[in-house]
C-alpha cells in the first residue's frame, strides 16, 4: 500500500471514528456542549446541536466513501482514466444515471393516490406558477385570481412553458408530471454541453469524469431538477452560452443567435439580467470583432426591454411583486443573503480554493473570467438576501462551472497522477451528495400530500365563490380552483409593500398583515399554518423569528374573535377555519371528506 492510499484510508477512519462517536457517544455530546459553552458560542450553539446526528451521520457517510474511493481508486487510476477517454461513452452513461436517479422521485416522491386517483404536484411555488398558466389557458390571463393583475412570478418564460400542459387533454392531477418529465430532461440536457465545454477548456480526463460524478451525484442540483422550478433551465441555458461564446470567439465569429439567447435569461427569470450582462462583458473580453458584440448586445437587449414595457402595461409595475417582497425594504436583508452565500461557500470551499489556484496559475482567458463572473454572481445573491430555500437554488445553476474550475484546478497544484486523484476524491466527498438525501425525497413531502387535499376538500365542499385565505399560494389553490387571499403577499401588493415583521429574515415569509388580510378581505376560509389542538403559550413561542408568520395569526384579535372559533369538522394536516360572517358557516359540521361519496 504505498503512502498516498494510506493517508487517505487514514482520513477516512479519521472521519467514520469522529462520527460514530458523535452520534452514540454522550459524554463526547456533552463535551462538545460544554465546549461550546465555554467559549460562548451561542448565535450557532441550538442549530448547530439541533443537527449534531445529522451531521454525524455525514462524517460516517464520508468516511466510508473516502476508504472505498481510496482504496478502489488510487491503485488503478490508470485503468479510471482510460475509462474515461471516450467522453461520448462517459456522457451517456452519466445521461442514464442521472435519469435512473430521478425517475423514482418523479413517479413516487411527487405523487399519491388520492380518493382512487393519482395526483402529481411541484414545490409549492411553482404551483403558483401552475395556477397562473391554467388562468392563462381558461382565458383569464396571466394572473393569480382573475380580474386581478398583480405578478407573483419570477419566471415568464417557464410560467407560459407551463400553459402548455393546460391546452392539452390533461385532467390537472397530471399536468405537473408534465413539467416533472420536462424538468429532468432538461438537467439532463446539460451533461452533453458539459462535454463541450470541457472539451474547448481543454480539462484533464480526471476533470471530466469528477465533473461528470459530481454532477449526477449533486445533492443541490438533484433538489431543483425534480421540483419544478426553472433553476435547470437557467442552468442550461447559462453552460450553453459560455460554451458558445468560448467556441465563436476560438473561431472568431459572432452569431446573432448567442446574444438572443443571452437576451433570454431575464425572462426565464428575472434577476437574470445580471448574469446577461455578464455574459456580454465576457463575449466583449473574448472576442476580437468587438463592434459586432455590442451591435448583437444591443439588438438582444429588445428581448428584456420588451418585457419589461409587458410588465409595466399590463401589471403597473417596474419591477415583479415579488421583487418587492423579498429583496427591497426589509433590514436584515444583508444578514440573511450573507449568511445564505456564505453557507454554500462552507459546503464548496475545499473545490473553490482549487478553483481558485487553478485560475490564478492557469493562463486560459476564459478560465479566469469564468471565476471571475461567478464571483461577481454570488455576491449578488448575497446583496439580494439569498432564498428561503435550502439547497441554494440561486447559486445552483453556476455549480457546473464550480466544478469544471475545481477539478481543473486540481491539475495545475501537482503533476503527480496518484495525488490528483486523491486530491480529487477529498473535494468530491466534501461536497453536499444526493445518496446522503435521497431516502427522504423518493417518499412524499407530508405538506405537499396535506395542501392538495386540502385544495380538493374546498373545492369538494364549497361554492366557486367562495374567497380563501392561506400562507401557500401553490397547490391548496391551483387544486381548489378559489379566489385567494395570499397573506404573505406574493399576490398581494400591499403585503409586500408592508415593512417587514421585526426579527423574521426569512425572504418571503416575513411581511404579513393580518388585520388586512382578514379585516379587510373577510375571506370565507383561512387555512392556518398549524393543526388544533394547540396551546397560546405554544402560538406566543412561534410569533417570532422566521416563523411568526405562524404565531402571528394565532394571536390576532380579527383571527380570535372570527375565525378561531369556527374550524371545519374534516381533519386535516393544516387546520381550516370558517369566518363567523361566511354563509358557509351554516354547514360546517358537514364537510364530506374526500373518499366520502
Amino acid at each position: 500500500m504505498n503512502r498516498i492510499t494510506s493517508i487517505s484510508l487514514f482520513i477516512g477512519l479519521t472521519s467514520l471514528v469522529i462520527g460514530i462517536v458523535l452520534l452514540f457517544c454522550e459524554p463526547a455530546q456533552n463535551l462538545l456542549r460544554s465546549s461550546a459553552s465555554l467559549i460562548k458560542i451561542t448565535a450557532l450553539g441550538p442549530h448547530f446541536f439541533s443537527r449534531l446526528n445529522v451531521l454525524a451521520g455525514e462524517a460516517i457517510f464520508r468516511g466510508i466513501l473516502i476508504i472505498l474511493l481510496g482504496w478502489l481508486l488510487l491503485s488503478r487510476w490508470q485503468i479510471i482514466q482510460k475509462y474515461f477517454k471516450n467522453k461520448k461513452r462517459a456522457v451517456w452513461i452519466a445521461m442514464a444515471l442521472l435519469a435512473v436517479i430521478c425517475a423514482p422521485v418523479i413517479l413516487f416522491g411527487h405523487s399519491t393516490i388520492i380518493a382512487g386517483e393519482r395526483y402529481w404536484w411541484l414545490a409549492d411555488d411553482p404551483m403558483i406558477s401552475m395556477r397562473y398558466a391554467h388562468n392563462l389557458t381558461q382565458g383569464h390571463g396571466l394572473v393569480w385570481n382573475p380580474g386581478e393583475r398583480v405578478e407573483g412570478y419570477t419566471t415568464l418564460l417557464w410560467t407560459l412553458f407551463m400553459a402548455l400542459p393546460h391546452l392539452l387533454p390533461i385532467p390537472l392531477a397530471k399536468t405537473s408530471l408534465f413539467i416533472l418529465l420536462a424538468n429532468g430532461a432538461i438537467t439532463i440536457a446539460v451533461l452533453p454541453l458539459l462535454r463541450r465545454l470541457m472539451q474547448l477548456l481543454k480539462v484533464s480526463d480526471l476533470t471530466f469524469g469528477a465533473v461528470l460524478i459530481s454532477f449526477v451525484l449533486s445533492k443541490n442540483i438533484l433538489a431543483w431538477s425534480i421540483s419544478g422550478f426553472e433553476t435547470s433551465l437557467f442552468m442550461l441555458l447559462l453552460v450553453a452560452l459560455v460554451w458558445r461564446i468560448i467556441a465563436e470567439s476560438q473561431k472568431k465569429q459572432v452569431t446573432l443567435i448567442t446574444y438572443l439567447l443571452i437576451g433570454l435569461l431575464p425572462m426565464v427569470r428575472s434577476d437574470g439580467l445580471l448574469p446577461a450582462g455578464l455574459l456580454y462583458l465576457f463575449s466583449f473580453l473574448l472576442q476580437s470583432d468587438r463592434k459586432k458584440v455590442v451591435l448583437f448586445s444591443a439588438i438582444s437587449l429588445l428581448l428584456p426591454i420588451g418585457h419589461i414595457l409587458f410588465r409595466l402595461g399590463y401589471y403597473g409595475d417596474w419591477l415583479p411583486n415579488t421583487a418587492y417582497l423579498k429583496a427591497l425594504n426589509w433590514p436584515g436583508r444583508y444578514t440573511a443573503g450573507i449568511g445564505y452565500t456564505l453557507g454554500f461557500l462552507w459546503h464548496y470551499g475545499l473545490l473553490l480554493l482549487f478553483a481558485i489556484s487553478g485560475a490564478i496559475r492557469s493562463r486560459e482567458k476564459p478560465i479566469r473570467l469564468i471565476l471571475i463572473g461567478c464571483g461577481i454572481y454570488a455576491l449578488y445573491i448575497a446583496y439580494a438576501g439569498g432564498d428561503a430555500f435550502g439547497n441554494y437554488r440561486f447559486l445552483v445553476p453556476i455549480l457546473p462551472f464550480l466544478f469544471i474550475l475545481g477539478f481543473h484546478g486540481i491539475d495545475a497544484v501537482t503533476r503527480n497522477p496518484m495525488k490528483r486523484y486523491f486530491l480529487a476524491i477529498l473535494c468530491f466527498v466534501t461536497l453536499p451528495l444526493s445518496p446522503m438525501s435521497y431516502k427522504d425525497i423518493v417518499v412524499p413531502y407530508p405538506f405537499d400530500v396535506g395542501n392538495i387535499r386540502i385544495g380538493l376538500l374546498i373545492k369538494k365542499n364549497t361554492p366557486k365563490e367562495c374567497k380563501v385565505a392561506d400562507c401557500w399560494g401553490g397547490s391548496a389553490f391551483y387544486f381548489s380552483e378559489r379566489y385567494g387571499v395570499d397573506v404573505l403577499g406574493k399576490m398581494d401588493r400591499q403585503v409586500a409593500r408592508r415593512p417587514a415583521f421585526p426579527g423574521a429574515n426569512m425572504p418571503g415569509h416575513n411581511r404579513f398583515d393580518y388585520d388586512y388580510s382578514l379585516g379587510v378581505h373577510k375571506p370565507d376560509l383561512i387555512v392556518a399554518n398549524f393543526k388544533l389542538p394547540v396551546t397560546e403559550e405554544e402560538m406566543r413561542q412561534h410569533a417570532r423569528g422566521d416563523w411568526a408568520f405562524v404565531g402571528q395569526l394565532y394571536l390576532n384579535p380579527v383571527f380570535q374573535r372570527h375565525y378561531l372559533p369556527f374550524p371545519v369538522n374534516v381533519p386535516t394536516l393544516r387546520t381550516i377555519f370558517i369566518c363567523d360572517c361566511s354563509p358557509l358557516l351554516a354547514g360546517r359540521n358537514s364537510w364530506q371528506n374526500l373518499e366520502d361519496e
